[in-house]
């Protein structure tokens, strides 16, 4: 026995490496666990981000405040994502942060739009969702406690990459995270596990235990993990993603909004005083350049910056005394926006099963199975926007339904269209709500309803519900406008 780990050493400049090093100081700082982030300096690959909503509950965890990050990092809030022309010119639907109706006798609300939809009387679930209804009417306002409405949603946020990673750099540092400069040139491995790091500049840093920030070329990891990754590019066709900076729009919604174009999909999101532009696509049918001047036409943007894709994971993740985390762990394009959510989750994951001892391997077998199913579940969430309703025309859009799906996203797609039923695994990122934003808003209609979900919401009708909307609205209109109530926080 090795003795207990009280030395840990981050590789990377991203977000991810930050935050790991905040929380695990954080954490561990009954026990002075010392953490030491080795930056090589590296410019961020993307522009801006968009997160989920549990970005908030580790910033409150690691003494973030929120009306301080808005102020450093010129970030927004987001209610929801519109994703348009995904199942054909003029198509449209939204997936907001936030509950559909509320529930009957226990019933998810959302089987009664999908007994309407079988009646041939389809509605629009956002109708029915107070988030959905302020992001289209640009507004926006925090969640209260006071009633059942108010309470019914979440946010997230907008951010610019290298203002956010600048700003969780500087908090990790105050919270007594140590840094160094320097490119790893060697790892030195004894007894399958890393003893040290040897810089370009000749440096030497030691730890006892490493976690791999660096991104897809795995610099530690790769030098302990012989078990590969799993390659979801039959899946998942995307190998490229463009960024840039674009000006600012007259009234900026709380929304991420997506465009399916030929060769894949354009996306915008606001800033507080400018907006991030990007395309996310398949080389195979657009070359960079094409691309680039296809975003720079659209949009007025910047010169973007290229992110080149390797959709997929590693099979292990924690290897000896390595822990891959971030992009480094997996790679998936942005559609969901769980990129920092996925490094969030490893983070959140390694501290509850921190090693007793340095030679301790017992941990590293459960973190592997679970952030493997954590993936497997993004993954899945993320093909369901290809997958689901009428395909779209093209040779690109046929390419992303023409390999079989994975198993366990056929045997849940098929569920939903014999019966509506949406059965939830363990360690899913996205809840049945979710899944039932996507599902209903891309037009995907079950054969049938459940027998039993059937005479549950039997006595239901449309004229119950009219008060619900009416709150919604009344609700929605009474919020102050999403760029005001940003610029008020700043």
């Amino acid at each position: 026995m090795t003795g207990s780990v009280d030395h840990v050493v981050i590789v990377g400049d991203d977000a991810s490496a930050w935050l790991a090093a905040a929380a695990l100081k954080q954490a561990f700082r009954h026990r002075a666990l010392d953490v030491l982030v080795v930056e090589s300096g590296a410019a961020p690959n993307r522009v801006g981000r968009w997160t989920l909503p549990s970005l908030r509950g580790l910033h409150a965890r690691l003494g973030i405040r929120e009306t301080d990050l808005l102020r450093r990092t010129d970030a927004t809030f987001k209610l929801a994502t519109e994703h348009c022309d995904w199942q054909g010119k003029g198509s449209r639907y939204l997936h907001a942060h936030g509950e559909i109706g509320t529930a009957l006798s226990g019933t998810p609300f959302y089987k009664y739009l999908v007994d309407r939809t079988l009646t041939g009387h389809t509605e629009d679930a956002a109708e029915y969702s107070l988030a959905a209804t302020a992001a289209r009417a640009g507004r926006f306002a925090r969640p209260m406690s006071t009633n059942d409405l108010t309470a019914s949603f979440t946010y997230a946020f907008h951010l610019h990459e290298a203002a956010y990673t600048a700003y969780v750099r500087e908090h990790a540092l105050k919270l007594g995270v140590r840094n160094a400069h320097g490119r790893v040139a060697h790892v030195q491995i004894s007894d399958a596990r890393i003893s040290s790091l040897q810089l370009e500049d000749g440096g030497m840093i030691d730890g006892e235990f490493f976690i791999d920030c660096s991104g897809v070329q795995g610099t530690l990891i790769d030098s302990l993990d012989d078990g590969g990754r799993e390659d979801w590019s039959s899946w998942l066709v995307n190998d490229r993603m463009l960024s840039a900076q674009a000006s600012a729009v007259a009234d900026p919604p709380a929304l991420t909004q997506t465009l399916a174009v030929d060769a894949g999909w354009l996306w915008q999101m606001p800033l507080a005083r400018s907006r991030v532009v990007g395309s996310v696509y398949s080389s195979a049918f657009s070359s960079d350049d094409n691309a680039a001047r296809s975003l720079i036409s659209a949009t007025g943007c910047a010169e973007p910056t290229l992110m080149k894709l390797q959709q997929g994971r590693r099979r292990c993740v924690w290897r000896g005394n390595c822990v891959a985390m971030g992009e480094t762990a997996v790679q998936i394009e942005p559609l969901a926006g769980a990129n920092l959510h996925v490094a969030e989750l490893g983070i959140g994951l390694l501290i509850e099963l921190f090693p007793l001892d340095g030679d301790s391997s017992l941990e590293a077998v459960e973190y592997n199975r679970i952030m493997g199913e954590f993936a497997d579940s993004l993954r899945d969430f993320t093909l369901a926007h290809y997958r689901a309703g009428r395909l779209r025309e093209g040779e690109y859009w046929h390419a992303t339904r023409q390999a079989a799906p994975p198993e366990r996203f056929a045997q849940r797609m098929d569920q939903f269209r014999a019966g509506a039923r949406l059965e939830m695994l363990d360690h899913e990122i996205f809840e049945e709500t979710d899944w039932a934003w996507v599902l209903l808003g891309s037009g995907c209609v079950p054969d049938a309803l459940e027998l039993h979900t059937r005479s549950t919401i039997a006595g239901a009708r449309p004229e119950t519900f009219a008060g619900l909307r009416t709150s919604i609205l009344r609700l929605a209109g009474s919020m102050p406008r999403h760029i005001d109530y940003v610029q008020h926080q700043r």
